[in-house]
């Protein structure tokens, strides 16, 4: 099943925020429904444009209000509108089933498994109410208070309530962490003294951090412990700490410095600290950790932490996919933008005369405007990933773009959604 992913063509959709982040740093990727969500967007000198083609590659259009919400997974478009979900197939854009939701101030649309989360927000885009749906039919099969979160490799879901602060929402649970089967069930519950993070891991288990750095991992199916052990005092979040390579690697303060930590996956033993200066992003690539620094980036082995490279050519490299990306510095020594080998940095594929850049699954798909014609122009990597495909246009003013099933979707002009085909 194709993984979504997101496109920033630089609109943002009605009642999203613009991001965080240092200036000149680009926007870190962030978690939408189950997907795993990427957002980056780079502010480098477009070196000219390939020959193209506008026609045969548009799906269809569909209406979209400005406060509407949508979201791809498998071959179904859900478009979540005041009062109501729709699902089509696409690329036909045929409808498969339009279900009525209690009015809400917005939805998140979440797949997990053969079900659909349907979550509705307050004004302050706090989670009050879940919605479970068969995902092909549409047929309502339970609600739950507060947000529910998917555990890949498990049927259990977890019930949590977000911490009531409009800067922790989403990032930080408190009050009761409940397990709901696919029916509806409760298999267990667990108490919180205080906030804590709480991250699924994959083979059905989840870390859980509580405030006074005593972390568990443990299993969905039953909420019994595998592992305990104790963190330091850090920014915990969703993507912090995050499972690498097997080992569960956690960036916190150091004396005047940023650290690094790596934790083993199985027993939550300390295995490995490192100090780094200048530290901007933690990123996986390919098997490696690779982290963004002022000077460069310094890939290192998850196991141990010891260097596998170290280059001032790039200021972040991660992994979508089975792709690794580059983001050059500012006074960068090669491409701005490129494909690279995970295992050595080494450049493989030049992409700077491409502005945004996405994943979906092995492909990576690409952005870039055109000034002349009032368009964006969007193209993926080629399959023997030496050089790049344009697949065609789309209107200069979409943004808020989507890509899963094998289409590209955009917020449009006039409460319009786009929809092209990729392939």
């Amino acid at each position: 099943m194709p993984a979504e992913a997101i496109i920033d063509l630089g609109v943002p959709a009605a009642g999203e925020p613009d991001g965080e982040g240092a200036p000149g740093e680009p926007r870190p990727p962030s978690r939408v429904a189950a997907a795993v969500v990427l957002v980056l967007l780079l502010a480098f000198t477009v070196a000219g444009s390939a020959p193209m083609n506008d026609s045969g590659w548009r799906a269809g259009q569909l209406p979209l209000a400005a406060g509407d919400d949508f979201a791809l997974s498998g071959d179904l478009l859900m478009v979540a509108g005041k009062s109501t979900v729709t699902a089509y197939r696409v690329p036909l854009l045929d409808v498969v089933w339009t279900l009525a939701v209690p009015a809400a101030e917005g939805y998140s649309l979440t797949r997990a498994g053969d079900l659909l989360v349907i979550g509705a927000r307050n004004g302050v885009g706090r989670q009050q109410e879940s919605l479970v749906v068969t995902a092909a039919t549409g047929l309502e099969r339970w609600r739950h208070a507060g947000r529910l979160v998917p555990v890949p490799g498990s049927d259990v879901l977890l019930a949590v309530s977000d911490v009531r602060s409009t800067s922790g929402s989403g990032r930080r649970v408190t009050d009761v962490i409940e397990g709901i089967d696919t029916s509806g069930a409760r298999r267990w519950s667990i108490r919180l003294p205080s906030s804590a993070v709480v991250a699924p891991l994959p083979a059905g288990e989840f870390l859980l951090v509580h405030d006074d750095g005593t972390a568990q991992i443990r299993a969905a199916s039953d909420a019994v412990p595998r592992a305990t052990g104790e963190l330091p005092p850090a920014a915990y979040a969703p993507d912090n700490p995050r499972l690498i390579g097997g080992m569960v690697v956690l960036r916190h303060p150091g004396d005047n410095t940023s650290r690094i930590s790596g934790y083993d996956g199985r027993t939550l033993a300390h295995r490995w600290s490192r100090t780094v200066g200048g530290l901007q992003s933690v990123d996986r690539c390919g098997d490696l950790l690779c982290l963004g620094t002022t000077i460069g980036v310094r890939a290192l082995d998850p196991v141990d932490g010891s260097n596998a490279w170290v280059s001032q050519s790039w200021r972040r490299a991660m992994s979508w996919g089975d792709m690794t990306v580059a983001y050059g510095r500012p006074t960068g020594l090669d491409a701005e933008l490129a494909l690279v080998e995970p295992m050595t940095g080494g450049a493989v594929l030049d992409l700077s005369a491409w502005q945004q850049v996405t994943s979906v699954t092995d492909d990576v798909v690409l952005a870039h405007p055109d000034a002349a014609r009032g368009v964006t122009l969007v193209a993926t990597v080629a399959s023997d990933r030496r050089s790049v495909r344009v697949l065609g246009a789309i209107p200069a003013a979409s943004g808020g773009c989507r890509a899963g099933g094998g289409v590209l979707a955009c917020r449009q002009g006039g409460g319009i959604l786009g929809v092209w085909a990729l392939d």
